[in-house]
């Protein structure tokens, strides 16, 4: 018999086997319809319907069918009769029960025609398993003419995996446009059509179409463009969401780019980030980076001679940048000149691969000592230090100061070590953690230094030494002064900033967290706000970037991911709450905002408060906690001890005041899958907090769980073991996986139960600020990444103002700097602006608990004065109180009335023994004295206005605002210390 065979077009000679010899394909066409052939783990498994058609020319002679697993175990077989099948289109059905317990599999359905020399595969089953899970094999497809498949509907081929679970029938895939947020169906959802089978362990592509618009973007931008695929599968509601880059392959482009003219002070060296970029397609390294500075022009009758050259630290095979990469390279200056001078000079990057140089022009100003002229506002955060600066000569709007090579931000982070002269080392940030810094035991690692400046306890240095924590942060923010002051774009002293204060502080916190700054020898400046010096809280610059105010407009763009409408109104009264949640703490506030115009405009907060049970850092260690267990299990798997491989999250202190540089490597490579998680928007969903374990919140965790598998864009970890030894693990299945129920139940209501606590000060805030003509929510800090963040605060928004509000996030890359340059902003704003106002009235409130209410069993608040007092104030005591009583001194959201759990920030507690209680009413009278210390004394007299003069003293008492033990230099006195 002569047959051509329908694939390779080879006529062949083939009596019997009815097989090609060339392709060694079927000539036999049969085509399988199986129906009720998928099934899940909580479905029972029913009747499979099989129907074979013979849709080609050749009659098959009848044959047999059999479902076959893919270890070669036959569930099923039937012989079809030798009549079967003879003619094109006949068609053959048969019907298969499984038996009961069959455990979950993979099965192929096979048809084997009579006298033919193989089987045909015609479809793949799966029985009981779980739903499937698919993801992209790559994250990432770099175009160029091998992978475009057609130029004239600029499509390109992308492969998908069936990561877990059954077989996938793939019934819908939509494009969208991370930028422009529109969709394009690339798979329609439609019944009719033929669906794609997603196989394990085989790949399966299709063609990703990409408009005009697209691919113009990514031919513009060499990083990529990133878009989203929603896939639909069948038997699935909700759709997964896959995130994949598109670029392009272009040459590499080295660019260079520092600032035109550069200071630096007398007989000071200088510390000088240069920013450089592959802006091309492909990688690009650079060997070197020089600095050659010329025979400088006298200034000020200094004549210098001689050429300076510089050269950056870089690795020996060169810094090598991928596409889109953007790196910063410290260059230390040395001390350049005892006299006023000005270099001119040229900085050069040598490129590899035959490139040409990068070259650009600079000039460096050596100046004497001076103050700079400007504005330097810190936000002095618990995880990372940030700063920003406004030079008044060089008129640009406020920008982040650069103190670190790796990333803008400083660690908040102390290490004291001894050299080998004896000598006491002070390093911050990342050189902490050196390993110049560590190697000696008598290294003493501090952090958390914000929340700790109360601390009573006594600090022992390596050179023994003794001081306070109070001491050891005016020492990292001496060392963040200095650093400041050698950048080569400051080259002056920075002796006055603005500061931003933590909602939560107690008045204790913030008169030691002045005496930090003043012991750091820089003064605190404040807003001057109805004409009383007031500190910027943490959550005001937020805020403040609602407001139509003509200087934040630029920052408010940058900052802030949509508009918020409040900034292009010009006349209303608007409510305003603010999720400021940050690595180590979250402060949150409500305001109300009534505009008259532009011109006058008053913001107020009516509500605030702040906690360290919730933060970023505490997320990020909930995830650890879950994804630990596997990445446990694949370091057994690999026979790896986990002894021999430490692992130090960067948020977890080091434990006795010493950290394991290879386990603070590890953690830190650890927390870069964290952190991506964190933000992964997988982990967004309406969850019902009060009743985890609901019916209705078990399809929702199943859909996270899948989600965040199937995302693989989430990098590997990569640990280091003692021996020197690299594993990688991969994210996903068979990899590091995240346990999904264990995580909810640690968020929701474990030891830390952070959900509860946001949901409760989210409730606090959203009421407080009430019905208005409009609402609006703005999150900031790293802990708004988090996406289960934005579900929880809707429910909140959709329950108490029965509306959809809009909710705003900050950019990613202004989540820290926000808070410090917002308060440059709100500084600038103020000052210059008498009809813009931004005040509150909450927080200030000092006074005592009462009586408790007989109603809501909330201890009463009896106020003394707002703020601390300036001057004597008196308040009588409730008459119930007798001879012996607790005395609680503290700060109130509230003037009056019941005290609510987190309204009261208690900040002095005084047990008091009356010897005589008779005679006339008694009063609690605070004096404060040299604004550090407040006389407490209970004093008999008849009335308010004796109390504050005279009248019988009862009991007397100092109280310091200052740890207890810690003894101030006297005023004026030096606090340069030891440099870092």
């Amino acid at each position: 018999m002569l047959l051509i065979c329908p694939d390779c077009h080879d006529w062949e000679f083939h009596p019997r086997d009815r097989f090609c010899g060339g392709c060694g394909r079927s000539y036999i066409q049969v085509k399988a319809t199986v129906g009720n052939a998928l099934h899940y783990k909580e479905r029972p498994i029913a009747a499979v319907a099989v129907e074979l058609r013979n849709t080609g020319r050749i009659p098959t002679g009848g044959g047999k069918v059999r479902v076959v697993t893919e270890g070669g175990r036959e569930l099923w077989a039937e012989q079809l009769p030798s009549d079967a099948l003879a003619m094109q289109g006949d068609v053959w059905k048969g019907s298969w029960k499984p038996r009961a317990g069959t455990n979950p599999t993979v099965a192929e359905l096979r048809f084997q025609p009579t006298n033919a020399g193989q089987e045909l595969v015609l479809a793949t089953l799966g029985f009981g398993l779980t739903r499937a899970v698919v993801g992209l094999e790559e994250d990432g497809i770099v175009l160029d003419m091998l992978t475009i498949s057609s130029m004239e509907d600029m499509s390109v081929k992308v492969p998908l995996r069936l990561l877990k679970g059954q077989v996938g029938r793939l019934r819908g895939i939509v494009l969208v446009d991370d930028n422009q947020g529109a969709g394009t169906t690339i798979l329609a959802d439609d019944q009719n059509q033929e669906p794609l089978i997603l196989r394990p362990n085989r790949l399966t592509y299709f063609d990703l179409p990409l408009t005009a618009e697209l691919w113009s973007r990514i031919m513009a931008t060499p990083a990529g463009v990133n878009v989203t695929l929603r896939i639909s599968l069948d038997e699935q509601e909700q759709p997964t969401r896959l995130s994949l880059r598109l670029s392009v392959r272009t040459v590499a482009s080295i660019e260079v780019k520092v600032l035109e003219r550069w200071r630096l002070q007398v007989d000071r060296p200088g510390l000088a980030f240069i920013g450089v970029a592959n802006v091309g397609g492909q990688s690009g390294r650079i060997m070197s980076l020089t600095m050659a500075l010329r025979a400088p022009a006298p200034l000020g009758g200094a004549e210098v001679t001689g050429c300076l050259e510089f050269r950056a630290n870089l690795p020996e095979q060169g810094l090598a940048l991928v596409a889109g990469e953007r790196r910063h390279v410290a260059l230390t200056l040395p001390v350049l000149s005892s006299t006023p001078v000005e270099y001119q000079g040229t900085l050069t990057a040598v490129l590899a691969d035959g490139l040409p140089p990068v070259q650009q022009l600079v000039v460096v100003s050596v100046r004497p000592a001076q103050v700079l002229d400007g504005n330097v506002a810190i936000d002095f955060g618990t995880t990372e230090t940030a700063m920003a600066i406004r030079r008044r000569d060089a008129g640009l709007e406020p920008a982040i100061l650069r103190l670190e090579e790796e990333g803008e931000f400083l660690p908040t982070v102390i290490a004291y070590t001894v050299d080998a002269n004896g000598s006491l080392r002070t390093l911050i940030g990342r050189q902490a953690r050196m390993p110049e810094a560590t190697a000696d035991q008598r290294t003493l690692i501090i952090e958390g230094l914000k929340w700790r400046l109360t601390e009573a306890s006594e600090v022992v240095r390596p050179d023994g030494t003794v001081c306070h924590m109070l001491e050891v942060a005016a020492d990292y923010l001496r060392a963040v002064r200095q650093r400041a002051e050698e950048r080569i774009e400051i080259g002056a002293g920075i002796r006055e900033v603005y500061i931003t204060v933590p909602s939560r502080f107690s008045p204790s916190q913030v008169t030691a967290l002045l005496e930090a700054f003043r012991l750091a020898g820089m003064s605190v400046r404040m807003l001057s706000i109805n004409r009383q010096p007031t500190l910027v809280s943490e959550s005001w610059p937020p805020a403040c970037l609602a407001l139509p105010i003509q200087s934040l407009s630029a920052l408010s763009k940058r900052a802030l991911r949509d508009d918020i409408p409040l900034a292009g109104v010009s006349k209303g009264r608007f409510g305003l709450v603010t999720f400021d949640m940050g690595g180590g703490s979250t402060d949150v506030s409500a305001f109300l905002v009534s505009i008259e115009n532009l011109a006058s405009i008053n913001s107020r907060e009516v509500f605030t408060d702040g906690s360290n049970d919730i933060s970023g850092n505490i997320i990020s260690r909930l995830l650890t906690q879950a994804l630990m267990p596997s990445l446990r299990m694949a370091m057994m798997q690999r026979g790896i001890l986990e002894i021999n491989v430490p692992i130090h999250p960067p948020w977890d202190p080091s434990p006795g005041g010493y950290i394991d540089r290879l386990g603070g490597d590890n953690g830190r490579n650890l927390a870069k899958m964290v952190w991506a998680l964190q933000a992964n928007p997988a982990l967004a969903a309406p969850l019902d907090l009060d009743n985890l374990e609901s019916e209705a919140n078990q399809p929702l965790i199943e859909q996270m769980a899948a989600s965040v598998i199937s995302n693989t864009r989430l990098p590997p970890v990569e640990l280091r073991d003692r021996s020197g030894n690299l594993h990688q693990f991969a994210w996903g299945e068979g990899g590091v996986s995240l346990n999904i129920t264990a995580f909810l139940h640690s968020f929701v209501s474990g030891p830390v139960a952070v959900a509860r606590r946001l949901v409760q000060d989210a409730a606090n805030a959203l009421a407080a600020n009430g019905e208005r003509e409009a609402n609006y929510i703005i999150m900031t800090g790293r802990g708004s990444m988090f996406a289960l963040m934005g579900p929880l605060l809707d429910a909140q928004v959709k329950r108490l103002w029965q509306t959809e509000q809009p909710r705003f996030r900050m950019d990613d890359g202004m989540l820290k700097p926000i808070t410090s340059l917002g308060a440059l902003f709100l500084a600038r704003s103020l000052n210059n602006a008498p009809g813009i106002r931004f005040s509150s009235g909450l927080s200030t409130w000092f006074g005592f608990q009462g009586d408790l209410d007989p109603d809501t069993g909330h201890p009463q608040f009896i106020v003394l004065c707002q703020g601390l007092p300036k001057t004597v104030v008196v308040a009588s005591l409730p008459l119930s109180w007798d001879d012996e009583f607790r005395l609680i001194l503290g700060i109130s959201m509230f003037e009056s009335g019941e005290l609510a759990a987190s309204s009261f920030r208690p900040d002095f507690e005084l047990d008091i023994v009356l010897a005589d209680i008779s005679g006339p009413p008694r009063f609690v009278r605070v004096e404060p004295s040299t604004g550090r210390d407040l006389t407490i004394s209970i004093v008999r007299a008849k009335d308010a206005q004796m109390a504050a003069t005279s009248g019988g003293i009862l009991f007397s008492t100092t109280l310091s605002l200052l740890p207890a033990g810690y003894q101030p230099p006297p005023e004026g006195a030096a606090h340069e210390g030891r440099g870092p």
